[in-house]
């Protein structure tokens, strides 16, 4: 019993560690601190935005059924352009989340950015898988995700990204919080132009004009996230919300989730 206590410790420090580590690497990730043109930086704007989160706790959702959700999530620069103020973005998010078999769930969901009614064109799909590799009563959880997502709506612009991320839980009563990290991968096809802007999410016209930057692209990207969830009306509506953010970006969601 003392041996498994200690292992149920070391499992627990270990993952907080790694999360703080993370988050330290976020700080000091170099993709972040170097000074790019407009163009590097809306690229890298955009991938930010390609990276989801489901807004869930780290336990598995076995014998809970199907998990239905509708949110809202607010976009903004972590650091404020004084020159080229980019403005904040609204994205509006549904997703259907369940287990396929235990401790493996799936989730599939939907954005669309509706800031301004004659701009909200652009959108974007995700799906990610969940592996809870530890959850027991009266302990943290652990659970490790990857999820795919696509950005579309762009002018001449695809962005799709891979995202790896690792969460752990506290859960207390009806009231659950986590923190978590994510590294993902993007890949940006095409090209991202200044020239006939079709969504809010293209380079300012008013910015010094660059070269279009054509073909592909690949960039990589590290994220902190922490976040909480409360139970209203248990094994039937829940509420949660969360912060996301990197060198260039944070993203504040607020979700609402109806167990069906």
């Amino acid at each position: 019993m003392i041996s498994l206590s200690c292992d149920k410790w070391l499992l627990t420090l270990t993952t907080i560690l790694s999360v703080i580590l993370l988050n330290l690497l976020l700080v000091r990730n170099p993709l972040y601190s170097r000074d790019s043109g407009p163009a590097e930086g809306e690229i890298r704007r955009l991938t930010d935005l390609n990276t989801q989160s489901p807004t869930e706790p780290s336990w598995p959702h076995t014998g809970a059924g199907l998990l239905f959700g509708a949110g809202i999530s607010k976009v903004s620069p972590s650091k404020k352009n004084t020159q080229t103020p980019e403005k904040d973005l609204l994205l509006q998010r549904w997703s259907l989340s369940g287990s396929l078999f235990y401790p493996l769930d799936m989730g599939l969901g939907f954005g669309k950015f509706t800031r301004e009614p004659d701009q909200g064109r652009a959108g974007l799909v995700h799906g990610w898988l969940q592996w809870t590799a530890w959850e027991e009563f009266g302990w943290p959880a652990l659970a490790f995700r990857l999820g795919h997502s696509r950005l579309y709506g762009l002018s001449n612009t695809e962005i799709r990204t891979w995202t790896g991320n690792s969460q752990i839980s506290w859960g207390y009563r009806r009231l659950t919080a986590w923190i978590g990290s994510s590294a993902s991968f993007h890949q940006i096809f095409g090209q991202l132009s200044e020239s006939e802007p079709e969504t809010d999410l293209t380079i300012d016209k008013h910015e010094t004009a660059q070269p279009q930057q054509a073909g592909y692209q690949q960039s990589f990207s590290l994220h902190a996230l922490i976040g909480a969830h409360l139970q209203l009306i248990p094994d039937l509506l829940n509420i949660a919300v969360e912060r996301q953010h990197s060198r260039n970006q944070q993203t504040i969601t607020f979700k609402v989730s109806l167990i069906l």
